[in-house]
């Protein structure tokens, strides 16, 4: 999907309580650098949600990777082979494109301004060595120091980085070479997963559209964490709204935070953020439907261009 269109499903998540913020808001970390997780009982509300054939695949992915939305994969092309100045050769891409079955555009932990960074991820059977046969001739001057990290292109309006995370997954970066170059280096370092959550929030198998959130964007703005959050949604054809109904739910550890987590939303006072927090659950309760749902906060309904202007304070780049 075009930045467009994932912002109006941030926003979208945003009024329920899926604020987008999750590299500002992070919880701290242990001496070990992860993340605190819940106790078992606590994911309940998520794993009973339908889970994606995918979803043992992200359960492997680094716990950094917070966020994520399938992406047409057609839209490589663009980056890779059709560019002023391509990556690849387009007929030795086209053939690896082949056997690609899932591309995302993703959201890291801590990561640099999105004017700069992109980060997408391929899930398939495609080598770095195949990649390093399709590149283009000409010259490189930054080579990666990790292994299993390939600068596909250091030229060009946005240079292309590339780094294997095993298990089928690429992580494709482009932006400023400096930035995407450390953070895919860091990523193919990290230690192996096998418990990423972005596995329970996955979008259900028959969802033509989804984005998914893990971990607590909740806390910072209504003092009560989530678990993670998932939007569903007929893709727009044309970069704007989704068209159709979007269901947005935000998952919690109890239903008894689920309700608090609403009303805090809804109650009158508080800060400016707040207010205007408030406002927007207020305007999406008049185009569909906001409540409370055992353990989550579903809203289902539209999002239009005044539900995206009235939560323009919150808009992530």
């Amino acid at each position: 999907m075009g930045e467009r269109t994932r912002s109006y499903l941030v926003l979208a998540a945003i009024f329920v309580m899926a604020c987008g913020g999750e590299r500002a808001r992070e919880p701290a970390r242990g001496p070990a650098g992860t993340a605190p997780r819940p106790s078992p009982p606590a994911l309940e509300a998520v794993t009973a949600a339908p889970r994606s054939p995918l979803a043992e695949a992200f359960a492997q992915l680094p716990t950094a990777i917070v966020a994520a939305e399938p992406t047409p994969i057609g839209w490589l092309d663009d980056q890779l082979v059709t560019a002023r100045a391509p990556v690849f050769a387009a007929a030795c891409w086209r053939s690896l494109a082949a056997t690609i079955d899932g591309y995302y555009a993703i959201d890291l932990r801590g990561a640099p301004e999105r004017a700069v960074f992109h980060p997408h991820l391929i899930h398939g059977s495609i080598g770095l060595d195949a990649l390093r046969r399709c590149r283009v001739s000409s010259p490189r001057h930054r080579g990666a120091t990790h292994p299993r990290v390939l600068v596909a292109s250091d030229a060009g309006f946005f240079p292309v980085v590339f780094a294997d995370l095993g298990h089928g997954w690429l992580l494709m970066i482009d932006g400023e070479l400096a930035p995407i170059l450390a953070v895919a280096e860091a990523l193919a370092a990290a230690a192996p997963s096998t418990a990423n959550r972005l596995a329970d929030v996955v979008g259900g198998a028959a969802t033509p559209g989804w984005r998914a959130l893990a971990g607590d964007g909740t806390s910072a703005w209504l003092g009560v964490p989530a678990l993670g959050a998932r939007a569903e949604f007929t893709p727009s054809p044309d970069l704007g709204p989704p068209a159709g109904p979007v269901t947005v739910t935000v998952f919690f550890a109890s239903a008894a935070d689920a309700q608090r987590a609403l009303a805090t939303a809804t109650a009158p006072g508080g800060s400016i953020d707040r207010e205007t927090l408030r406002d927007a659950v207020a305007l999406a309760s008049t185009l569909g439907e906001v409540r409370v749902d055992g353990a989550t906060v579903v809203y289902r309904g539209p999002v239009t261009a005044a539900l995206f202007d009235s939560v323009g304070l919150f808009r992530v780049p």
